[in-house]
């Protein structure tokens, strides 16, 4: 056996065993992360609601859906399908969105503006919704046009839009 045949075995193996630990720390890697998430989904993280999802959005020209899931992003894609049925246009759709776990979410639109708003209670959203409108009055559009709410959204993911509920005059929950 030459000198050069033994120095190509030992390179050879040197490849190998390293091919080995780069493989065996893959391996290590992907088994700590199945560990973590099945652990994660048994015991649940620390703090995370058992609500449902509640996700809210208005197009700009005010068409509108809401979707109650257990997962926040089925939540978001059947709203957006949703409002999309009822939008005349195919853009705009998700562009203004408010998701809550166990809380109210209301829609309201001032002219072309669009205020989405959330809270635990009627009240903390329609105090949200009015601030907001306070807010644009007084820092960006003094000549707001007055406000009209599209949507509510109860805790349970029922929707009573203005037009069925007459919810401009009065909304018909207790606040």
């Amino acid at each position: 056996m030459t000198a050069s045949a033994s120095g190509r075995r030992e390179a050879f193996r040197i490849r190998q065993s390293s091919i080995f630990f780069r493989a065996s720390k893959s391996i290590c890697a992907l088994l700590l992360i199945c560990a973590s998430a099945t652990a994660l989904g048994q015991i649940g993280l620390a703090g995370r609601s058992s609500e449902d999802w509640t996700v809210l959005t208005v197009a700009t020209d005010g068409s509108w859906g809401t979707a109650t899931e257990p997962v926040l992003n089925r939540a978001i894609a059947s709203a957006i399908a949703r409002c999309r049925a009822m939008s005349h246009q195919w853009l705009g759709c998700g562009a203004y969105q408010v998701s809550v776990q166990g809380g109210w979410a209301l829609g309201v639109r001032c002219g072309n503006e669009t205020i989405i708003a959330k809270g635990a209670t009627f009240a903390e959203a329609t105090e949200s919704a009015d601030q907001r409108e306070r807010e644009l009055r007084r820092l960006y559009r003094p000549d707001l046009k007055a406000c009209q709410q599209l949507v509510v959204v109860a805790p349970d993911g029922t929707a009573r839009s203005a037009e069925a509920q007459g919810i401009a005059s009065g909304s018909g929950f207790e606040r």
